[in-house]
């Protein structure tokens, strides 16, 4: 069940990322686990292995905000909505990562290994902020 369930947030990601990518004019294809460009002189592909699906981040974000102080009514809505920032943050990744490999494949891995992951974690912490700004410190005021 759980396997099944990451082949379908896989075939989400990769579904999306493809829609994204043709916003730019590209066609794309999608196989298996897979995300091409492609044309008639070059194919560039990325494949959607499990560690890129963006679980640990989304776990990551969900333990830090439910940790924090805060009311849990708040906590209810504000988890499902960072973590659908992050799902389109990673279709935004999906979708630069096949557009390097298709275009400049020489800048994939410092996309990959580096500049994605930056962009992500900045992103939680800047959701972590707007979080402890607006609701855990109100929180940890009213404790003391």
């Amino acid at each position: 069940m759980y396997v099944n369930g990451l082949n379908h947030f896989a075939s989400f990601l990769l579904f999306a990322s493809k829609h994204f990518t043709e916003l730019f004019g590209f066609e794309v294809t999608t196989y298996g686990k897979s995300i091409r460009i492609i044309d008639d002189l070059k194919a560039g592909s990325v494949f959607l292995d499990r560690g890129c699906m963006g679980r640990n981040v989304m776990l990551g974000f969900a333990g830090l905000i439910a940790v924090f102080p805060g009311m849990w009514k708040q906590k209810l809505w504000f988890i499902p909505l960072g973590l659908g920032i992050l799902v389109f943050v990673n279709v935004l990744r999906i979708s630069g990562l096949a557009i390097t490999a298709y275009c400049c494949p020489e800048y994939s891995d410092i996309n990959h290994y580096f500049v994605f992951k930056i962009v992500a974690w900045a992103i939680i912490f800047l959701m972590w902020m707007w979080w402890f700004n607006k609701f855990a410190l109100k929180a940890i005021k009213k404790k003391v």
